[in-house]
This record gives C-alpha cells, structure tokens and sequence, in this order.
C-alpha cells in the first residue's frame, strides 16, 4: 500500500486496513504523511488502526535528514537509504518520524541518522504482520536498493510465524539499596515461538559476589506467554558509597539450547551525588553527566520523565535524596512546571537534614520568587526577570567562582535566565557581563545551596568541568575547608606563611587527604611545618591523610621563601588538593599571591545606620585600604546604586584624593591608594520609601589598576517605625 501524499484513514480506507489485517493480512505499507494525517500529526483527526494495528505513534512531521540505516540484527541489517535525489521519485517533502508504540508487538528496523526511527516491523505474537515505512518508499534513489528494500519486506512478512523464540527484559538493569538492605530485579521471561509448543525456560546466575537469591530455577511458558522472574540481593551492611556488585542472568530455552539470552543486573549502594535530571523539551543531561565524569565524582541518574519521548517518571521522594550527601537538579528549559510546590518542600526536608542541593533552573523565579524556599533556602532576596546573560564571570574570594572565566554562554534554547539579589549572609558566586549576580552560594545551619539562575549547561565544556569541581567541593563535607597565604602582595625574598585547615562539616566521620604541591617560585624554610603533615623535599609535597570527626578541623602551616628576579604582577598560584575520600570527591583550593603588587583585599563597605527608615538618609563608606608592597596608582571603584536607593547629588566625597564622580544614580572614583595608605570614599543616599520591611543589597567593584579585582556588598536593612496600640473593648470589666 503506498501513499505518497495521503495516508488510509485519511481517504477512508481504515475499515478495509483492518478488516484485511485481523484476517491474517501481510502488509507493507509506506507514505511520508501516514504518520501525520493517521497518527495524529493534524490537530483533531486520529485514525485509531495507526496505533492498534501498526503498533506506531507519530512522532514529528519532518525527519532531519533524508538517509536512514537498518538496525543490526533486523529486517534491513546493513542497508543505507538515501530517500532524495533523482534516482528515486525525489519526492520526500515531510517523510514523519514515528516511534513503537508496543515493544511486544513491534519493534524499529529503519532509523534516520540524527533522528528518530523511520520503519517499524509488527507481527510478534500476532495472528498478522506489517512493515510500516514512514517514508515513501518510491523516494529511494537507487534502484538496486529498492529491490533489497522490497525482496527483504516481503521475506519477512511471508515467512511463517516461530517455533522457538525467548525475551528477556530488561537486558540490563541498576537497583540502589542501602546497606544491609534487600534490594529485588524483576525481570520478564516471554516465548515468542508463535507456533511452538510450551519451552521450559532454564535460569541461571553467574557472577554474584553478594547474597544472590532466584525467585524461580525456570519457568514453563506456553507460546506467547510470560513469566516474572525476582533476583533478591542481599547489600553487605559493610559496603561503602557507591559499591556494586554486578551479576549475569541467564535464560535458556529446553526447546533450542543454542537458543541463550542474559541480561546483566547490577546492584549498588548509593553514590555520594544524586543527579536529578528534570528537563523539558532539549535534553541536557549529558553535559551534566561530562562535567561530573571530569572530576571523577561517582553519582547515580535519577530522571523525572518530563522531555518528550522518555518513559514516565517521577520526582525523587525524600527517602531517595536522603540517601545523598549532594544533589545536583537541573531543569533546563522547563519554563512550564521547573519546580513545583510539593518538590520544594521536599528539598526543604532535605536540607533541614543536613542536605547539600546545587538547583541549576532559569525559569524556577518566574514561578516561587518570594517563596520561603527561594529566599530561606536559595537565598533570593528578590530577582529581575529576563535580564538574558550571555557572560559568566566569577566573583573574586568566592570559593565557587574565584578566578573563573569570563565564561560566554551559549543557550540552546531561548536565554529567560535571570539576575539575583541575595539575602544577608548569602554570597553571589557567578555575574553576568553586566555585573549582575546570576549564582548564589548559602549556607545556614548544616545545609548548603548553590543555585544558578542561568542554565548551568550553557557554560563552554572547559569551563563546565571547572565549575563542577568547584560546586562538588565547596557542597561537600570538606567544603568549609580553606587555603590562605597570610598577605596578598609580597617582594621578591620575602617570607610567606600559608595556612590549611581542613574541616569536616558533616555528620559522619571521614578519611580526609591533603596534598599540597609547592610551586616552583616558593621554597619551604626548613622546620616550619606544623600539624600532622608530613612535608617531602624531593616531591616538594605536604600530604597528609586521615579520619576527621564531624565538626573537627586539622590546621596545617608552613612558610617559604619567594624567589628573587620575578617580574612585578606576577601572580604565585599555590595549589592544594582536598580530598573526602569516603565520597571519592576530591577538589582544589588556590592561593594567588602577586609580587610587587598593591593589595586591597582588606577594602571595607557599609552603609549606615541600619536598619534605617524607610526614605531615610543613610551614608555609604568605602575604605581602600592597601597592604601591598607597591601603590595603586590607578585604582578604581564603580558602585551603581540598587533599585529603590536614590544618590543624593553632590554628596560623594573622596576628601580631596582622586577623582570622584556621579552619573546616573552611581558613584565612580579613580586615584592613588599608597602603600600601607587608606583612602575614604562616602556618599548619602536615600533608602527606598516603600512602607514595608525589606533589605537592599549594595555592591562596589574595586580595581588597583595592575589586574588585582574585588567585590565588596552590604545589606541596607530597611525597617519602617510601627506602633502597637492597646485594644479598647466596650463594655468590657
């Protein structure tokens, strides 16, 4: 039957597809809109044999390409088909991708190459048989291939049904248990020998190293029935993260014993980082999966089933993220449903129990800006929508985004990211390139957050990585640790003290490493390491390794020596290596000290009094402070003032040193910070005027002018006066 611009239901013809099917009919059907006009691609028309008959579901109207290959093992194994060009009808326009819409029925024998299937084969178990070609068949354009097409199709559909025939499903399968739980594999044993007789069906384990148990040694199936077979494991109540054991099922057919399928079941106990997959529409979970992969950070998959064409799913209940140290969810593109309220509370439980949650959603405010999750949990005080960043730089002292990027964003799909006020006490990791926050990092009690109002998946692959390992490491259990020289800026033989302290802020104890190798620009002063480590000369390499207790802390110091001769500016990066090894999470801290610099780190800013009344006149003081070994000759500060906070003009003051100046509602300055010298910048402004308790977030941009950044913000708390007046009740004794 072909159709090369209608379909049979669309002509009416359905009536006759079926009655000629259900009387044992052997069809080869093929036209590039039967899947649009009788699979439901036109809104309002539906011809129920598509799906019942044809076993398909239409997919899309327009496949990606015009070649397709036959799946190994198949109909038309080895065939490439070209459906455009002049050796054929070159008439494929919209050739439709479909799908199997039953698998025990039916399954692919064509795909598109960069799509979805093109040719479904249905007949298994079935008093009929169909090759459905969502193409026409006339578009092939060689005429030898048309005769291979053509002679194979009709092979299959006029060759008897089976005798012998086994399924096994799944063919692979992960179950997650805790240790000293029983975690069971429910698996499918179906015979497919259509015409044969009843086959007792041999089961068999190979492999098991944990306690293994069958439901069943074999199953007797008549022709076209099933059976469940039930692996029970036993987790050892010994095993550690992300420990599996990996077992061989075997099925064997008493009818054919040549006739052998397996499947392999793998049983694991969790990995320290859950990956919740919750996208919609574009599927970005590998990008997410590469980034952990660099960084050798062991993590189990969970999807929630939201992009099309994945099976049904679920979000992950409590007990399931409980199981994990870290979670990492992404929505992606999900402007629809990116978080929904039942999910936030349950992330909030998950927090509470001293969860660790990096949220990557760009739509996520649009719908729970405000809620108690965004701002008590994410720490959005509030957000500006749509701001469309295609930047992301990281902010300098932050332990996420230190020194990281400029990173350009590269959306594949619509840029609806946002940009973010944090609330007091939480830290802006990421700004986009107009110096907006667009990545906040929290942590209140024994819960930590990183959320990303942009998606992480537009980062570069490079930078991917880099920003994962600095997530995984400042969300884990080492993640308060720290690495410091004692100043920023030093001379050329001068003496540095660096200072490491590791800290175990969970709740188990761990077996923490450290290893610190020291750059060839330092060298160690003998005698000066102090703490447990032990310091190599020939590696010239501080390492330790241990348990630590929650809540301990290890502090290791040592000083060096700077080599002599180095140009000024330039930057000594010191690197050490963290290393939770229960989790297998290892990660890196550096400390950048530049030689013959200026060194404005100890920078301060605030605005006061706070609280302050709503309209007030409040003052904002910025002191630069430089403890670095040259001047600042060319120092620079940019404060644009946040929404609600209007300058007074003519306020700022720099008392005479530099250049200070006012343009639209922002305070910029530009002059000398000597050495060792401070200098003070202050305006006035007025708070916002609304009535109601809020907090506005204020951040400066401090530059010296030779490549030393940083960022200093304060929270202006506004609070207008209240009065409680005493209730008068008539009558009352």
């Amino acid at each position: 039957w072909s159709a090369p611009e209608d379909a049979p239901g669309f002509i009416g013809a359905q009536d006759a597809i079926v009655g000629y099917l259900d009387g044992g009919g052997l069809l080869l059907l093929t036209g590039q809109d039967v899947g649009f006009w009788d699979g439901g691609g036109m809104i309002g028309y539906w011809s129920a044999y598509y799906n019942d008959y044809l076993k398909a579901d239409y997919v899309s109207d327009d496949a990606p390409t015009r070649v397709l290959e036959g799946l190994g093992g198949d109909v038309f194994a080895g065939l490439a088909l070209t459906i455009t060009g002049a050796g054929g009808a070159d008439n494929q326009d919209y050739p439709d991708e479909v799908a199997v819409a039953d698998p025990d029925a039916a399954a692919p024998v064509l795909v598109y190459q960069e799509g979805e299937c093109g040719g479904v084969r249905a007949g298994t178990c079935l008093d009929y048989r169909v090759i459905y070609l969502s193409f026409g068949f006339e578009g092939i354009n060689d005429a030898d291939t048309r005769r291979e097409v053509m002679s194979r199709a009709l092979d299959w559909l006029t060759s008897p049904p089976p005798d012998v025939g086994l399924e096994l499903t799944p063919a692979s399968q992960m179950r997650i248990g805790l240790p000293g739980t029983v975690v069971t594999h429910a698996l499918r044993v179906r015979h497919v020998g259509q015409r044969g007789i009843t086959d007792t069906v041999g089961l068999s384990l190979d492999g098991a190293s944990w306690d293994s148990q069958l439901s069943a040694p074999a199953l007797a199936l008549a022709p076209c029935t099933s059976g469940a077979v039930v692996l029970s494991v036993t987790i050892p109540a010994i095993a550690t993260w992300d420990t599996r054991d990996v077992v061989t099922l075997t099925a064997r057919s008493s009818l054919s014993p040549a006739l052998v399928l397996s499947a392999t079941l793998t049983t694991k106990v969790p990995a320290p980082v859950l990956l919740v997959d919750d996208d919609r529409w574009y599927d970005q979970e590998a990008k997410y999966e590469a980034a952990l992969v660099a960084g050798d950070f062991p993590y189990d998959y969970w999807r929630t089933g939201w992009a099309y064409g994945e099976p049904p799913g679920c979000s992950p209940p409590l007990d399931i993220l409980q199981r994990y140290p870290v979670v990492v969810w992404f929505t992606g593109y999900d402007w629809y449903a990116p978080l929904t309220d039942e999910e936030e509370v349950m992330l909030a439980d998950y927090l509470d129990g001293g969860g660790r949650l990096f949220l990557s959603a760009q739509d996520y405010l649009y719908y729970h800006s405000g809620s108690d999750f965004s701002r008590d949990y994410l720490g959005v005080l509030t957000y500006t929508e749509d701001v469309t960043p295609t930047l992301a730089q990281g902010v300098p002292e932050n332990l996420i985004g230190d020194r990281l990027g400029p990173y350009p964003l590269s959306y594949p799909f619509t840029n609806w990211s946002d940009a973010l006020v944090p609330t007091p006490g939480t830290a802006v990791s990421f700004h986009d390139q107009s110096r907006q926050p667009i990545a906040l990092a929290r942590r209140e009690g024994d819960y930590k957050t990183v959320f990303f109002s942009f998606p992480f998946e537009t980062l570069p692959e490079a930078g991917r990585a880099e920003v994962m390992e600095r997530i995984a490491g400042w969300l884990s259990w080492l993640g308060g640790s720290t690495f410091a020289a004692d100043r920023g800026a030093v001379a050329p033989n001068d003496t540095l003290t660096y200072t490491l302290v590791m800290q175990n802020d969970g709740f188990a104890t761990v077996t923490a490493s450290l290893s610190n190798t020291l750059p060839a620009d330092l060298h160690l002063v003998p005698g000066s390491v102090t703490g447990p480590g032990s310091y190599d000369p020939v590696t010239r390499r501080l390492s330790w390794s241990g348990p630590l207790s929650p809540g301990a802390a290890v502090t290791f110091t040592y000083r060096v020596t700077v080599t002599t001769g180095l140009p000024a500016g330039t930057d000594i990066a010191n690197t050490a290596r963290f290393g939770l090894e229960d989790h297998a999470i290892r990660f890196h801290r550096t400390a950048v000290v530049r030689v013959d610099a200026p060194d404005l780190s100890p920078s301060a800013f605030s605005c006061t009094p706070s609280p302050a009344r709503p309209g007030a006149v409040v003052t904002c003081t910025l002191v630069l402070r430089n403890t670095g070994v040259a001047d600042a000759s060319t120092a620079t500060i940019s404060n644009t003032l946040p929404s609600g906070m209007e300058l007074v003009p003519g306020s700022a003051s720099s008392g005479g040193v530099g250049v200070v100046l006012e343009t639209d509602n922002s305070v910029a300055w530009e002059g000398l910070t000597g050495v060792g010298g401070a200098v003070t910048i202050t305006y006035r402004a007025f708070a916002p005027p609304e009535l109601h308790h809020s907090w506005v977030y204020n951040q400066v941009f401090v530059e010296d002018g030779t490549g030393g950044e940083w960022e200093r913000g304060d929270w202006l708390e506004i609070k207008p006066l209240r009065r409680y007046f005493p209730l008068i009740f008539k009558n009352s004794p």
